[in-house]
């Protein structure tokens, strides 16, 4: 859920950035990329995840971090044009 707060906080300040959808379409290649990557490759550093638990939490981490670098990068924008 703070997630998802996160991720809607950062699309309303940057909704009047010109270049929001440039950035929106980059972000949402780069995270269908990742994702499937992450979800149609087998991971070796986790070594044996019978149930793909690591997996689940991996891509979890993935899209937390992604979400919170998508914010910072809003505040810091938002904090520039006022």
């Amino acid at each position: 859920m703070i997630t998802l707060g996160l991720w809607m906080i950062s699309i309303y300040w940057l909704s009047r950035w010109t270049k929001f959808w440039t950035f929106f379409l980059i972000n949402l290649i780069l995270m269908v990329g990742c994702l499937t990557l992450l979800t149609q490759s087998k991971i070796e550093f986790l070594g044996h995840d019978e149930y793909r638990l690591g997996q689940l939490l991996l891509i979890a981490a993935v899209v937390l971090g992604h979400i919170l670098a998508g914010f910072i990068f809003a505040f810091f924008k938002r904090r520039q044009y006022g």
